[in-house]
C-alpha cells in the first residue's frame, strides 16, 4: 500500500467496530385459517360427516362438530369451498396453534396438499372437556414424503376413540405462525360483531360472511361513523385487564383512507384517540397501535370493555370499514433491524476519548434515534419504492408526502426533494447505515435529479415520473453542501474500515466532483468578495431560481462543511473566503441584535422585496422571501452549532448566545414549548399575504422546537438548557413505536393528544433526527486531525514547540520536495494545539492550508488562508524548503487572562 493510502487512513478519526446490530422481537408473520366453519350448516367452509356449524356464544372462530362415530373434520386453508383452489405455501411458517376443547380425549391433527397427499399426523392426548387449551405444533411434525408444504390445501381434526357413545369437539383461532414466543401471548376479541349486532353498537353494524371470518361493517351516509365492539357482548359487559399487553393489532380496508381507534373502560372513560392513515380500498393491512399509548389521562386499560372506530372525513355516501384479527398481544412492536448509532463504535475503539457534550446530563435519545430512522425509511422511502415510475433510478429516494395533494396520504402525486436526500445521508452516516446510505447515495446520483448534462448539481425536486415540478429544475445549494459531506464522511469511514467501499459509487469522487461544481455553480464572486448563492440559477446570469438579484438564504450558510472541504478538496479553491462572509451575512441581518436570521436576505443581510409580480405558470416563489426566522432560517442554529462544538468558532457562539437571551434574558417570555416562527424583532411571526395567498405561523412543531434545542447547547446555562430539553420529550410519546414512530406534539386541549398529521411531515422528521442526534452527543467531528508522528517525518519537519509573546507568531518549516512528490502528497493543512494552561475554550485550530502542485522540474507550493498573507514558494523537485510562515491563531479569547498568550504551541499536519 502507497504511503499515500496510508495517510488517509490515519487522517481520518473513524476506526470503529461494527457493532451487532439488535434485532426487534417484533410479531412473527401469522397466517389465519379465514372462514373456518362458515356460517350456514352446509359445510361452505367446512366439511366432514356430523353437525358442522359455526358458534357465536362469545366467539369469533369457533368449529363445532358432533357426530355419534369417530369423526374426521376438516377446514379448507382457503376461504370456502368454493375457492378450494386457493393454495397457501406454509414452508416459511414454523407452528400451527389453536385453541380446542372435547369430550373425547384424542386426536389427531395433519395436512392435505392440492393432491390430496396427506402430511404425518399430530397426536394430541388427554384433551380437556370444559376449558379451551391452547395447542402448539411445529411444523416439522407435518413433514413427510410426498406432502407438498408449499401447496397446503387443508388442515384435518380427527378425533381418535373407537368405543365413546358421543364425539364433540370445538375449535377456534387455527393459525399459523412463524414465531417462537409462548403462544398464550395474545387476547384475542372474542365476539366481535355478533350477527344480530349483539357484539357490537352503532349505524351500520354488523358482521359480514362473504369470505372473511372477522369483519366488522361500519355505515353512515351523512355524520363520519362511529362504532363500537364490545370486547365480550353486551349482555355480559365482559371486560379485558390489559395492562400487561404491548399491541393491538387488527386487519383493515375502508373506503375511508383515514380514522382513529380508542378504547373505552367499564367506567365509560375514554382513552385517547389513534389515528389510522393510508386505509386501503380494496386490500386488507394489518396496522398495529401501541397500548402504552392509551394508558393517558382517567381511562383505565385494566377494565377495558369496547373498542371504537371513528370515521375523519365527512362524506355524502355510505362509510365501510371492514376489520378482521382484532387481537391484542405481548410482543414487541415490529421494527427490523435497529441500527446502532456511529458514536457507540467511535467509543469502542477509543477514537472518541472525551464524550461529545450532550443537551443536559441526562439526555439519552439513543433508542428515539433508532426506531425514528427505521419509521423514516420505512415511510419516506420504502413506502415510495411501488409509487414510482420504474426505469428513472428514483426507487431510494426520500419524498415529501406534503407535495401532493393530500398532507396524510403516500401516492404518487408526491416529491422528492434533494435536500431530503442530504438530510438522509447524514442520519444514515452517524446512524452508522451503510445500506441506507448506498440505496439513498445513487439514487440521488443516477436518477434525473442529478443534473449531469449541465452543472452537475441535483434538481430541488423531482416527481414519482421523473420530471419536475413546474418545469422547475433549479438546484438548492444547502442540499448540495450536505450531499457532499456526506459523501466525504463515506469515504473517511471506508478508509477507516468501518463501512466497505460500494461496488456502485465513489464515495471520493463523487465528493471531488461535487466540491468542482458547488465552487463553480454555487458562488457568486462580487466586489472581490465570494458569496453563496442559494442555487446553480440564481445571480445575475440566473434563468429564474428567483426573481431578484443577489439573494441569500442564511441557513445554507455552512462553515463547518467548509472546513471539511479545504481539507479534502484536491482542486485549486478557497473554501476559507465563504466563512468571513457568512458570518458577516449572518451579523449584518440580525437588525435588532436577537441572534435571529432572517429566511431570505440579499448578501448584505437587507430584507427582499416581496412584492414582485409572480412569473404565469411557475409557484409563488416570492413567497419565499419572507425577512423572519421561519422554517428556513432555523437550520442557521444546527449549521452554527456544529461549526461550534466541531471548530469552538467564537462568532457562531455570539450568535447562539444571543438567541439564548431571546428566551432566557431579562423580560423576556418566549416559551420554548411554545415556540412559533419570529418576526426579526423576536415577536411572534404574523399572518402574511403573499402572492393573493394568505400564510399563517401560529404553530409549533419539532422542526422549531429541535433546532432552538441544539443551538441551547452554546450556552453553560444548564437551566435553559434544561427546558428546552422538556419541550423535545414533549414530541417522544410515540418516537418509540417500531415502524410507526414519529414526533408528534401532545396537546392537553384535545381529546387526540397527538399531532398525527406531523407523521408525514419528512421535513420535521429529518430535522427532529438530526437535532436528537446532536442532543444526544452523536453527532461528532469525524475527521480530526492526526499528529505528524505518526504519519511520516520524511516529507515535512516542523517545529514541534515555540515559546510566543503573542499572537501572530511564525513558524520554521522544512520541506523536502522530493519525498513529498514520491508519495503523492498533494495538500497539506497545518495544525495548532494551545495548551490548556492558556485558558482559552478552542483548543486547535487551523493555521494554514498549503496547495503542492508539480509542473516539470519545479514544484510549486501556495499558502493563502482568510487570515493569512498569501505565501508561494517554486523550487526544484529535488530541492528541501526551508521556510518561515506566518500565522494568527483563531480562537475564542474571551475566556483567557489578559497576557497570557506565552506558552508552548504544538504544531501537526494533515496530508491529502
Amino acid at each position: 500500500m502507497d504511503l499515500k493510502r496510508i495517510i488517509k487512513i490515519l487522517f481520518v478519526l473513524c476506526a470503529a467496530i461494527l457493532m451487532n446490530a439488535q434485532i426487534s422481537t417484533a410479531h412473527a408473520i401469522t397466517f389465519f385459517v379465514e372462514e373456518g366453519a362458515y356460517y350456514r350448516a352446509y359445510g361452505n367452509g367446512v366439511y366432514g360427516s356430523g353437525a358442522k356449524t359455526y358458534s357465536f356464544d362469545n366467539y369469533h372462530h369457533k368449529l363445532y362438530m358432533s357426530y355419534p362415530y369417530p369423526s374426521q373434520c376438516g377446514m379448507w386453508i382457503g376461504l370456502t369451498k368454493s375457492n378450494e383452489g386457493m393454495l397457501k405455501n406454509l414452508s416459511g411458517y414454523t407452528r400451527v396453534i389453536f385453541e380446542a376443547k372435547s369430550i373425547n380425549s384424542k386426536m389427531s391433527v395433519f395436512l392435505k396438499d392440492i393432491n390430496n397427499n396427506e402430511s404425518k399426523k399430530y397426536l394430541i392426548e388427554n384433551m380437556p372437556q370444559d376449558t379451551y387449551a391452547t395447542y402448539v405444533i411445529p411444523a416439522a411434525a407435518f413433514s413427510q414424503a410426498g406432502f407438498d408444504v408449499t401447496q397446503a390445501k387443508e388442515i384435518l381434526f380427527s378425533l381418535d376413540e373407537n368405543n365413546a357413545s358421543e364425539y364433540k369437539l370445538t375449535i377456534k383461532n387455527i393459525r399459523f405462525d412463524d414465531n417462537e414466543g409462548p403462544a398464550d401471548e395474545t387476547f384475542y376479541l372474542e365476539q366481535g360483531a355478533y350477527p344480530t349486532g349483539n357484539g357490537s353498537w352503532g349505524t351500520g353494524s354488523g358482521y359480514s360472511f362473504d369470505n372473511y371470518h372477522h369483519i366488522l361493517n361500519t355505515s353512515e351516509s351523512k355524520w363520519p361513523a362511529q362504532n363500537g365492539i364490545w370486547l365480550g357482548t353486551k349482555g355480559d359487559n365482559q371486560n379485558a385487564d390489559l395492562s400487561l399487553y404491548k399491541r393491538l393489532l387488527l386487519v383493515i380496508k375502508s373506503q375511508n383512507g383515514e380514522f382513529f381507534v380508542r378504547l373505552k373502560d367499564t367506567n365509560n372513560n375514554l382513552s385517547p384517540k389513534y389515528k389510522i392513515f393510508n386505509v386501503s380500498t380494496d386490500s386488507n393491512k394489518e396496522y398495529e397501535i401501541p397500548l402504552l399509548y392509551f394508558s393517558q389521562d382517567a381511562f383505565d386499560i385494566s377494565e377495558t370493555k369496547e373498542i371504537i372506530v371513528e370515521m375523519n372525513e365527512y362524506a355524502d355516501y355510505p362509510q365501510y370499514v371492514y376489520i378482521k384479527n382484532i387481537r391484542f398481544d405481548k410482543h414487541d412492536l415490529t421494527t427490523g433491524e435497529l441500527k446502532t448509532p456511529l458514536k457507540e463504535a467511535l467509543f469502542a475503539k477509543g477514537l472518541l476519548p472525551n464524550a461529545p457534550p450532550k443537551l443536559t446530563s441526562d439526555t439519552n435519545y439513543t433508542d428515539s434515534c433508532q426506531h425514528l430512522w427505521n419509521a423514516y425509511k420505512n415511510r419516506f422511502i420504502d413506502s415510495y419504492k411501488q409509487l414510482v415510475t420504474s426505469g428513472n433510478h428514483l426507487e431510494g429516494l426520500i419524498f415529501d408526502a406534503f407535495g401532493g395533494a393530500s398532507k396524510t396520504r403516500l401516492d404518487s402525486a408526491d416529491i422528492a426533494k434533494s435536500e431530503g436526500s442530504g438530510y438522509g445521508m447524514l442520519i444514515a452516516v452517524y446512524m452508522n447505515d451503510q445500506k441506507a446510505f448506498n440505496e439513498l447515495a445513487y439514487a440521488t446520483i443516477s436518477s434525473p435529479m442529478h443534473k449531469t448534462n449541465s452543472s452537475k448539481l441535483f434538481a430541488w425536486n423531482i416527481k414519482t415520473d421523473g420530471t419536475f415540478l413546474w418545469g422547475d429544475s433549479n438546484s438548492a445549494i444547502d442540499a448540495d453542501q450536505d450531499i457532499a459531506v456526506a459523501l466525504i464522511f463515506a469515504d473517511t469511514l471506508v478508509r477507516a474500515g468501518i463501512w466497505q467501499q460500494s461496488p456502485s459509487i465513489n464515495y471520493e469522487e463523487e465528493a471531488q466532483s461535487l466540491l468542482d461544481s458547488i465552487y463553480t455553480h454555487g458562488i457568486l464572486v462580487l466586489n472581490n468578495k465570494k458569496y453563496l448563492m442559494p442555487s446553480d440559477e440564481s445571480g445575475p446570469s440566473g434563468n429564474g431560481f428567483v426573481e431578484v438579484e443577489n439573494e441569500a438564504n442564511p441557513s445554507y450558510f455552512s462553515p463547518a462543511w467548509y472546513r471539511i472541504f479545504e481539507l479534502f478538496d484536491r482542486s485549486n479553491h478557497n473554501w476559507h473566503l465563504l466563512i468571513d462572509n457568512g458570518y458577516q451575512l449572518i451579523a449584518s441581518a440580525d437588525r435588532y441584535n436577537k441572534g435571529l436570521a432572517p429566511d431570505w436576505c440579499d448578501f448584505w443581510g437587507r430584507s427582499l422585496d416581496n412584492s414582485l409580480p409572480l412569473d404565469p405558470g411557475i409557484a409563488p416563489k416570492s413567497s419565499f422571501y419572507t425577512y423572519m426566522l421561519g422554517k428556513d432560517s432555523i437550520r442557521v442554529n444546527w449549521r452554527l452549532i456544529t461549526d461550534y462544538l466541531w471548530f469552538g468558532e467564537p462568532r457562531a457562539k455570539q450568535f447562539l448566545d444571543k438567541t439564548a437571551d431571546l428566551f432566557s434574558g431579562d423580560g423576556e417570555t418566549i416559551a420554548p414549548a411554545a415556540i412559533t416562527p419570529l418576526e426579526m424583532d423576536g415577536s411572534p411571526a404574523q399572518s402574511r399575504t403573499i402572492g393573493g395567498a394568505l400564510y399563517e405561523y401560529n404553530y409549533t412543531d419539532i422542526s422549531l422546537a429541535s433546532m432552538f434545542a441544539v443551538g441551547s447547547m452554546s450556552t453553560q446555562n444548564l437551566s435553559y438548557r434544561s427546558i428546552w430539553k422538556q419541550s423535545i420529550d414533549s414530541y417522544l410519546d410515540l418516537s418509540r413505536n417500531g415502524l410507526g414512530s414519529f414526533l408528534g406534539l401532545r396537546n392537553s386541549l384535545s381529546d387526540q393528544k397527538i399531532d398525527f398529521d406531523a407523521q408525514f411531515n419528512y421535513y420535521n422528521h429529518s430535522l427532529g433526527i438530526l437535532g436528537l442526534l446532536i442532543m444526544d452527543g452523536a453527532f461528532p467531528y469525524i475527521m480530526p486531525s492526526i499528529n505528524i508522528s505518526l504519519i511520516s517525518t520524511t516529507c515535512f519537519d516542523p517545529v514541534t514547540s515555540s515559546n510566543i509573546k503573542e499572537a501572530p507568531g511564525t513558524i520554521n518549516i522544512m520541506i523536502n520536495c522530493d519525498n513529498l512528490l514520491k508519495n503523492n502528497i498533494h495538500k497539506v493543512t497545518l495544525y495548532s494545539y494551545l495548551p490548556e494552561s492558556t485558558g482559552l475554550i478552542n483548543q486547535q485550530t487551523d493555521i494554514a492550508p498549503l496547495e503542492i502542485k508539480k509542473s516539470g522540474d519545479s514544484i510549486y507550493i501556495r499558502m493563502q488562508d482568510d487570515l493569512l498573507p498569501l505565501k508561494e514558494w517554486s523550487t526544484n523537485t529535488q530541492d528541501t524548503l526551508h521556510e518561515t510562515i506566518e500565522y494568527k491563531i483563531r480562537g475564542d479569547f474571551s475566556h483567557a487572562t489578559p497576557g497570557q498568550y506565552n506558552g508552548l504551541i504544538k504544531f501537526s499536519l494533515k496530508y491529502d
